[in-house]
């Protein structure tokens, strides 16, 4: 596996590293992806607060966190393998 800097980056910035090979396509759905469980462990934090009437601790946040990426993953399933076994979410 080889890596390459990002063309057209900020020079002011740590450079950002790519997998040589990999589509900029791809790159793109795994950003949109990280939008969407972003925006989506927002959502919980808001409504745990307003469940529990405090904001999550940390231990909280970080399962808000993976319940994000989960729920965020827009019916993705946890586990699947080539086989495509896995666990519904």
């Amino acid at each position: 596996m080889q890596f390459t800097e990002r063309s057209g980056t900020d020079p002011a910035k740590r450079p950002i590293r790519e997998i040589v090979g990999i589509e900029p396509q791809l790159n793109q759905r795994w950003s949109t992806r990280r939008i969407h469980i972003n925006t989506r462990r927002g959502e919980l934090a808001i409504q745990f607060q307003h469940d529990h009437g405090r904001p999550p601790t940390p231990v909280e946040a970080l399962h808000l966190n993976e319940a994000a990426a989960v729920l965020g993953g827009r019916g993705r399933r946890r586990g699947d393998g080539a086989d495509g076994a896995g666990t519904a979410c």
